[in-house]
């Protein structure tokens, strides 16, 4: 068995299609999986282990966004479970490229690119990221937990957050981003956006649905930014096109 261990959240219910490719991936890949859910997941994939999410947040610590999103409580369940438990979170609509025995044991963020405006110089030295790019919570490694570091800290700012009046990414990358900036000796490696966003946002999901659009060998996972299939109201149970990368996906880690 993997000594690395996956954690994924799933709510409640069960998982759509795109949700089952990613958690099958790592399974495939050879990573300890774990989906945590409050009840109705009904058809993870095998070698999945599903445990109940209460061990982590009781269900009445649930909420939702001003949009009605799960996403938010989302951020904070994934650092009350690498705070107690350890190992990796990965979201539910990340894909695994890479073995376990690739990880190491430097914790580490991701970053990925976007599309925001050039970044005055005062703001370039505080958050000490190349222009362009910014933390994200898709992919988080705390192998060995610990009082005061980021994920420590960023649990504790989550958990006291007034949660009705918070807004999109508020607890994720702009959480994660703003403590990194400000710690310089934090000890997590930071990886460029090949590593875990190697596709960009902005191009979810149509590069995904095209035809022809291939893997990238050097990224480690691949995520497929969930958030914007919705945004574009693209069923994640539909067949996807002939040629595509999803289609690939699915016929290695779906059918």
């Amino acid at each position: 068995m993997s000594s690395v261990v996956v954690h994924q959240l799933w709510v409640s219910g069960p998982l759509s299609n795109l949700e089952k490719i990613s958690s099958n991936s790592f399974v495939q890949r050879g990573f300890s999986t774990v989906v945590w859910s409050y009840g109705g997941l009904d058809n993870a994939p095998k070698g999945a282990e599903v445990r109940d999410a209460r061990l982590v947040l009781p269900e009445s610590m649930i909420f939702r966004g001003k949009s009605g999103s799960l996403a938010q409580f989302s951020d904070l369940f994934r650092y009350a479970v690498l705070n107690s438990h350890g190992g990796m979170w990965a979201d539910t609509d990340v894909v695994a490229l890479t073995q376990p025995e690739s990880i190491g044991s430097q914790p580490f963020l991701v970053t990925e690119r976007d599309q925001t405006k050039p970044l005055k110089a005062l703001a370039k030295r505080l958050l000490r990221r190349p222009e362009g790019r910014s933390v994200n919570s898709n992919v988080i490694y705390n192998p060995s937990p610990s009082t005061g570091n980021i994920i420590d800290l960023a649990y504790g700012y989550a958990r006291a957050f007034p949660k009705e009046n918070i807004v999109w990414g508020e607890l994720g990358p702009r959480l994660l981003a703003a403590i990194e900036s400000i710690y310089p000796d934090h000890g997590f490696i930071v990886h460029d956006p090949i590593f875990a966003n190697p596709i960009n946002w902005w191009e979810c999901p149509r590069v995904l649905m095209a035809p022809g659009q291939k893997l990238i060998d050097s990224a480690s996972f691949l995520h497929l930014y969930n958030e914007t299939w919705r945004r574009a109201g693209v069923d994640k149970n539909d067949k996807f096109p002939s040629g595509s990368l999803m289609e690939f996906l699915a016929e290695k880690y779906l059918y």
